[in-house]
């Protein structure tokens, strides 16, 4: 038995490992990707597709080996368990799809002689299929599609009864040992319950699903708050088969039956994923019945993506990067980002607007066009060409590079017009990291009357992972000193550092992976969002937070929604805004007194800026875009400092972390090691250094003159505050402080240091002087200069030795407390003691 259990933890941990090594490989050991890709590990269609034929070829040859340690059938059965423990995990949609081609493959290619091992290997290959079915339904769910949802939960419906009817036909298995056949055949049931849970619940989601579609179709032909006379579009009429109040409340009360009906036959974790979804077609359900309900609708949305980031200059003392990256020219971007196989057009002074002053010292940089994206599947089906549909085709694309560091990659597609709720919904989800699946693909640009066309092999899964290879290539390129006409000396050298600081087994998603990482900061996806409504909402905050937060879909606009979705049309689920009291909303709303007119808002959920106007020429909302583009793009900026600062501290050669080599040669207080006083002398100029810069790019962030007027800067330090940069200036601030006070006791370590070398060498000029003196009595001695002081009698020879000897001990004496005897003494003490005590207890122990 303990043979049997030990080789199938070895089995568990060997496929453990495997697929640990197969998420890494596509960088899905983290949500979105490794935050920093190391150079050529992109996410690209034809990236992915050699990590795929990589991983293939691995994990199949694994499968055999683990086969032939075990059976087929138990190697299969420990896959599938890891595999869907995995998934639980992350989303390793990559991974999954490799570990099915894998046992597909594998299956197909083995020949068994047993008729059960057969029987159970084809079905253990079908159901691996389940895993993928799963997160096929998960991934419908993220990009908000119900017509996607009901095609993938119906496909799984007639999957996972299939599944569940070839592993109970299977019967009990028949092993050598008792203990594998116990444990295989619970896994095996195991298996067909899950599948069996999965069948009852992907039933009653085909069902929501469908009911949810009709939701959507109604959505369009219901009352609207936000567009013209309040009522539903001209298009509205097209609608397919729009349904009735009745026939939508049917539909709803059917979905929430099959629901309540699956509870029977749950276990825990189903009934989890099962509940939210009861709940939200309850509350579809009120929302039907109930006869004030308005869907807000505004005229126009423009949603514009910003993906902030900060790249340092610096890789040492001796690599200066003279150039920043507003300097480089159109061919640096075609090089920086052939490796994606984007161009760049040649770049151009920021444009004016009415908001930055521009000039050296502030707010001046480059824009650097790119090929435009288009988005695939970005469209709802049951929507297509009808008043609300949309389709994001020839996205605009382009890099904001400014001289203060605050750069920022754009994704802007064309504004929406009068888009339904749940189409503004997976509009601003588009780019967040969970929305896989909401292709990315590069435009080639056509010539002459050729159209552009698109380039398969140059896609992504969403925006996140194409934002995150732009701004990796850009900053790795720009960090590589030959790029930049450096030496073959320095070029080599910086090669050689990455090399020793950026091991092979290095994980991806660590910022240790290459050291130029410790250079360049991606911030998190910030949105910028300007809707425009035929009349205003309110003249007050209070008014128009009342109207959005009563509007069916007016909460989108005022929550965050960068997470995971449990639902579809979650945003029905949103809670009402937080009372201080009956009479007062605590409100995300603002108005723009400085800016805006009346009925003008702004509204901050952390990850969007939201600008509702009625009536503002698009030179003026352009102008409050580029303010609150400005704000999200500090983050980053800042972070790089902090890092910075992180780094310079850690490289203290006192820190209690650091070499203990180092420490162990810094006794005391007394420091005898040149390289350590040099390692003293750089931490505390490289921290004076870093303390200047930042304070200066804390200036330029408070500058009055950044901004073109007065009224201007106080609409802007209104922005900071609603994103949270003034907490984050906060925390800076008080780390330059720790800063400070540390570099200032580096500085006065370095001045005792200097004081500890003075008194040493006075020390010797004093030994010196000693054996003059010696000299001088020997010369006493010569001449008989021998008397009497006092009662003293000197005689020869002898008061000259006593003399020089009491000497010899003062000096000897000082060097012993120069150079730490009392500490060696007591350490020494303190071993022998230890030592001896120990010899008795083991005397005592052997007695």
């Amino acid at each position: 038995m303990t043979t049997s259990v030990h080789q199938a933890e070895k089995l568990e941990i060997h496929v453990r490992e495997a697929l640990d090594d197969l998420c890494k490989r596509f960088s899905e050991n983290a949500i979105g990707g490794g935050w920093h890709p190391r150079p050529g590990e992109y996410h690209r269609t034809r990236d992915l597709k050699t990590i795929r034929e990589d991983g293939h070829r691995t994990l199949i040859h694994q499968l055999r080996d683990w086969s032939d340690s075990s059976t087929p059938v138990e190697a299969l059965t420990c896959l599938w368990l890891r595999t869907w423990a995995l998934w639980d995990e992350s989303l390793a949609y990559h991974t999954l799809r490799v570990v099915q081609k894998v046992a597909e493959d594998f299956v197909d290619s083995h020949e068994s002689a047993d008729e059960w091992q057969r029987r159970a290997m084809l079905a253990m290959r079908d159901a691996m299929s389940l895993i993928n079915m799963d997160a096929d339904v998960f991934k419908q769910i993220n990009l908000s599609s119900a017509e996607g949802l009901k095609q993938a939960a119906t496909k799984a419906v007639e999957s996972t009864a299939t599944i569940e009817s070839a592993l109970n036909d299977l019967g009990s298995p028949s092993l050598a040992d008792s203990d594998r056949t116990k444990r295989l055949k619970e896994d095996l049931d195991h298996i067909a319950g899950t599948a069996h849970q999965n069948h009852v619940f992907y039933k009653a989601l085909a069902c929501a699903a469908e009911a949810l579609i009709e939701f959507e179709r109604w959505l369009a032909v219901a009352p609207r708050h936000g567009s013209a006379d309040g009522r539903p579009g001209p298009a509205s009429s097209n609608l397919p088969s729009s349904p009735g109040r009745r026939e939508l409340l049917n539909s709803v009360n059917d979905a929430i039956g099959a629901f309540r009906s699956a509870r029977r036959s749950l276990g825990d974790l189903i009934l989890e994923r099962s509940e939210p979804w009861e709940q939200l077609l309850t509350e579809i359900l009120e929302i039907i019945e109930s006869e004030s309900a308005d869907v807000f609708v505004p005229r126009r949305v423009q949603i514009r993506y910003c993906y902030p980031f900060a790249v340092g200059r610096e890789l040492g003392p001796d690599d200066e990067i003279s150039r920043r990256p507003e300097q480089l020219v159109k061919n640096d971007f075609d090089k920086a980002l052939k490796c994606l196989g984007i161009s760049a057009k040649e770049p151009e002074p920021l444009t004016a607007t009415e908001f930055f002053t521009r000039g050296p010292g502030h707010y001046g940089g480059v824009r650097v066009e790119l090929q435009s994206i288009s988005f695939r599947n970005f469209r709802d089906p049951h929507l297509a060409g009808v008043d609300g549909g949309f389709d994001l085709q020839d996205c605009r694309v382009w890099l904001d590079l400014s001289e203060i560091g605050n750069h920022c990659l754009c994704i802007e597609p064309a504004p929406l017009s009068a888009p339904l709720p749940h189409l503004v919904y997976r509009a601003v989800r588009a780019g967040s990291p969970f929305s896989l699946g909401e292709t990315v693909v590069l435009r080639r640009r056509g010539s002459g009357t050729e159209p552009s066309s698109e380039d398969a092999d140059a896609a992504w899964d969403d925006l996140h992972l194409f934002s995150q290879d732009v701004i990796a290539a850009l900053a790795y390129w720009y960090l590589d000193p030959s790029n930049h006409g450096a030496g073959d000396g320095r070029a080599k050298r910086h090669s050689r550092e990455s090399a020793k600081t950026s091991p092979p087994d290095a994980d991806p998603s660590g910022t240790d992976s290459d050291p130029r990482t410790r250079q360049f900061e991606r911030g998190h996806l910030h949105e910028v969002v300007v809707v425009r409504t035929d009349k205003p909402l309110g003249r007050e905050p209070e008014k128009i937070a009342h109207v959005l937060d009563g509007a069916v879909g007016g909460k989108i606009l005022l929550r965050s929604i960068q997470r995971g979705a449990t639902t579809l049309e979650e945003w029905v689920r949103y809670p009402p805004l937080p009372k201080k009291s009956a009479q007062d909303l605590k409100l995300p709303i603002e108005g723009i007194p400085e800016m805006g007119l009346a009925g003008d808002w702004c509204a901050h959920t952390g990850e969007t800026t939201v600008f509702g106007i009625v009536a503002a020429p698009s030179w003026q909302s352009d102008a409050w875009v580029e303010a609150a583009q400005f704000v999200s793009s500090w983050t980053p900026l800042l972070r790089l400092w902090n890092k910075r600062l992180q780094y310079a501290v850690e490289e203290d050669p006192l820190a209690p972390d650091h070499s203990k080599g180092k420490r162990a040669q810094a006794v005391g207080k007394h420091i005898n090691m040149t390289k350590v006083r040099t390692d003293i002398t750089n931490t505390a100029d490289t921290l004076r250094q870093i303390e200047r810069r930042v304070r200066l790019h804390l200036m330029q962030i408070r500058a009055e003159d950044l901004c073109a007027t007065m009224a201007h800067r106080r609409f802007l330090d209104q922005l900071l505050e609603m994103g949270g940069l003034n907490r984050l200036q906060s925390e800076l601030d008080a780390q330059l402080e720790a800063a400070e006070r540390l570099t200032d006791w580096l500085e006065e370590r370095i001045r005792r240091n200097a004081d500890d070398r003075r008194q040493f060498l006075l020390g010797v000029i004093a030994a010196f002087t000693l054996f003059g003196v010696a000299a001088f009595l020997s010369l006493a001695n010569e001449t008989h200069m021998h008397q009497s002081l006092g009662f003293i009698e000197l005689h020869e020879g002898v008061w000259e030795d006593w003399l020089v000897l009491g000497l010899f001990l003062v000096f000897a004496g000082y060097i012993f407390f120069f150079f730490g005897g009392p500490d060696w003494v007591r350490r020494t003490y303190r071993r022998l003691r230890k030592s001896r005590t120990l010899a008795e207890d083991g005397s005592i122990n052997g007695d």
